[in-house]
């Protein structure tokens, strides 16, 4: 996200041309002190895990509240730390003291590629510690204003039905906590997320509600505009005081004074006020997504308000929203590396029904109670809509992850069509510019000259991604799964596979090869099935036990060839050649009948081996010569019933690497294989601490990259 800073700066390096030479001192003065606080941000230092005693804390922040776990934000003297508590009563709110003790533990940064940093996301709200509790004791509370939003909340949650009271603190109070989990994916997948962004919908309601009211009681203006103006700023707290909903109250508060005051200051100009205000008071939240988005966004609409007026209701109705579509993705390709190309049409008729009926319908229920259960039923009737559109109206175009460079390129082009637009009144241009963005981005996918061989951080499981260059073929090996030996198992895919895949820009999937039916290793392959074209499955032919037969029945449905690998099958896909070594006799153990492989590629060679025993290996040693291997990749997550002695010194690989999950109960990696490894001088990498590993090769040169939770700074 830090690239986010740069954007915004460079949105006003365009409009700070049309001042004098005076303002770019200003604005240098700006930049030197932006840079000293960066410089400050990285130079904090860093905390080692410790234990805490049991201390007072004050809860400043709620990040989130379900049926299983609370998380806020603690404050214990000046340092602020990142809490979760299995605990889900008493349910919190700000002001809350508690008493707390437990390990402290520094975040983990990202160990997928493309993944979700959790260390940055953390430190960017100058949060540098976590900790986890199984229960707490409220002790007291001190009054903050930020309470109100809680306190409001409960009032609904007491007063109206579960839907009715969800959405009114969703749209209303900003807190989507109550929203069901597979509501709120619907809702991103088709694009219309921000509708649960508090912005200027809301404050455009609130404020003309209020003057109408106002107006009809006989106010004067003078008056009238005062009490708008403070209902804002109480607006901003109690909704949680995101950027959106300060950008959007601030706005119509500067422009109100303006307009007082006769100051005759444009749009633009209130608009960077509140810009430069905002960045001043709390420079970290340039890094927010919601941020950037509400400011973008609004630089955009008031650069076009010009083109808009000349425009008829009817026109209007389809472009503007057209305008936020096109400017808003390059932004969303940059951080989600995929958009729904057809969310476009959804908005159409899902911000007029929403901001026309639905949140007008919402403040009419609050005043009249009594109409609650009509509003639960339209909302029940409007969430079957959603559901029923989602089918029809995603089509999602994965670009892969870019560079900030391009980002800035797809921006000026925009803003050039802008110009050009308002000048001569011509769509051409929008649509030459669009097949030249589509072109770039799609040649952008292509231009990978290297391959690469990527061994996933996925816990307790195995995960392996063999790519060609230029695209040319993809292969998954075993898709990870967490066990849970209590309840349901805990999905990885959205933080493992998915974003490692879209980041690389990965549409199809040339070979899913599933080494054996343990949860492990397969536990999610119906949802990459579902994500991504996968053309073939390939199996080891044991029997199918429960899993493997849902895997199956999904790759029947989606298309997909679900069959088996023969011993000494070798299938080349395009500069990849995969060897199958295994036996396909039936056999009792499932880790026994793992597919074993060789893996070569552009002179990088690997074995993976699945979760094969001591016996599989030396069949495999008394039928085929392996030596002078890249990699080998540990059997059984480096078990000691597994990788012996007298199999690493004959494929004397270059590297080993193991994956196995952070304090894992099965002691992997064993022992043995440890000591094995240094008495033959054979390096190893372990996911549990290097996160995951990747090899990337070209003509012949290796690089090796890992992705560790932890960096440590050594003095």
């Amino acid at each position: 996200m830090n690239g986010g800073a740069w954007y915004l700066i460079f949105i006003f390096l365009v409009y700070l041309r049309r001042f004098p030479k005076t303002y770019w001192i200003y604005f240098l003065i700006f930049l030197i002190s932006f840079s000293y606080y960066h410089t400050l941000e990285h130079q904090t230092k860093l905390h080692t895990n410790a234990s805490l005693e049991p201390s007072e804390a004050l809860v400043v922040k709620i990040k989130k509240q379900s049926r299983e776990k609370q998380t806020a934000i603690l404050e214990i003297g000046s340092e602020r730390i990142y809490w979760t508590t299995s605990s889900v009563e008493p349910k919190l709110m700000p002001g809350d003291i508690v008493l707390v003790n437990g390990e402290l533990n520094v975040p983990m940064a990202a160990t997928v590629p493309n993944g979700f940093d959790f260390k940055q996301y953390l430190s960017h709200q100058k949060v540098y510690l976590t900790l986890y509790t199984n229960e707490f004791e409220l002790i007291g509370h001190q009054f903050t204003i930020r309470q109100w939003q809680y306190e409001l909340a409960q009032q609904i949650e007491m007063n109206f039905p579960p839907l009715t009271g969800a959405y009114m603190k969703a749209w209303l109070l900003g807190m989507t906590d109550d929203l069901e989990e597979e509501i709120q994916t619907l809702y991103s997948e088709l694009g219309i997320i921000h509708l649960f962004a508090i912005s200027g919908l809301h404050v455009g309601l609130l404020s003309f509600l209020l003057r109408f009211v106002l107006k009809r009681l006989g106010v004067i203006e003078e008056l009238s505009q005062l009490i708008v103006i403070v209902a804002l700023v109480l607006f901003m707290v109690i909704s949680g005081g995101s950027p959106s909903i300060v950008r959007a109250s601030g706005m119509s508060i500067l422009l109100m004074i303006n307009k007082r005051l006769r100051l005759n200051l444009s749009s633009l100009d209130v608009f960077s006020i509140l810009f430069l205000v905002n960045v001043c008071l709390n420079p970290r939240q340039i890094y927010q997504l919601g941020f950037i988005y509400s400011y973008w966004m609004t630089f955009i609409l008031i650069c076009f308000q010009p083109t808009f007026q000349k425009l008829g209701t009817k026109s209007l109705f389809f472009f503007l929203p057209f305008i936020a579509q096109c400017a808003s993705a390059p932004i969303q390709l940059y951080f989600y590396d995929e958009i729904n190309v057809l969310s476009y049409l959804v908005n159409l008729w899902v911000i007029p029904l929403v901001s026309l009926c639905l949140l007008p319908l919402l403040i009419l229920t609050i005043l009249i109670p009594f109409i609650a259960p009509l509003t639960n039923h339209l909302l029940m009737l409007f969430e079957s809509v959603i559901v029923g559109s989602a089918s029809l109206f995603t089509w999602n175009w994965i670009v892969g992850e870019f560079s900030l460079n391009l980002l800035l390129g797809l921006l000026l082009l925009f803003l050039g069509n802008g110009y050009v637009f308002e000048k001569k009144r011509c769509f051409s241009n929008y649509a030459i510019s669009i097949i030249l963005v589509i072109f770039l981005l799609e040649s952008h996918r292509f231009f990978v000259s290297e391959s690469q061989f990527t061994m996933l951080d996925v816990g307790q499981g195995d995960s392996v991604i063999i790519q060609s260059s230029y695209r040319r073929c993809s292969v998954v090996v075993d898709t990870g799964g967490t066990y849970q030996f209590t309840g349901k198992p805990k999905p990885i895919f959205s933080t493992t596979l998915e974003p490692f895949l879209k980041g690389e820009g990965i549409r199809t999937i040339d070979y899913l090869i599933l080494t054996h039916g343990d949860f492990d290793h397969v536990g999610e392959a119906v949802s990459l099935l579902q994500t991504f074209e996968v053309k073939e499955v390939l199996t080891n032919g044991q029997p199918l036990n429960e899993l493997m037969k849902e895997i199956e029945e999904v790759a029947k449905e989606v298309g997909t060839i679900f069959r088996q690998v023969k011993q000494e099958e070798v299938l080349t896909c395009g500069n990849q050649i995969l060897t199958f070594l295994q036996s396909n006799q039936i056999k009792s153990d499932e880790n026994a009948a793992s597919l074993v492989f060789t893996l070569e590629m552009d002179g990088f060679s690997a074995l993976l081996t699945g979760d094969m025993g001591v016996s599989e290996e030396a069949e495999i040693l008394s039928r085929y010569q392996l030596n002078q291997l890249t990699v080998y990749k540990a059997a059984h997550h480096g078990s000691k019933t597994s990788n012996s002695n007298s199999f690493l010194r004959r494929l004397s690989p270059m590297i080993t690497l193991v994956s196995s999950g952070r304090k894992n109960r099965y002691g992997h990696p064993s022992v043995e294989l440890i000591e094995n490894l240094k008495q033959l001088e054979i390096p190893l990498l372990n996911t549990q601490y290097d996160g995951s590993i990747q090899f990337k090769i070209r003509r012949d040169r290796l690089s090796i990259q890992s992705f560790p939770p932890y960096v440590y700074n050594v003095q």
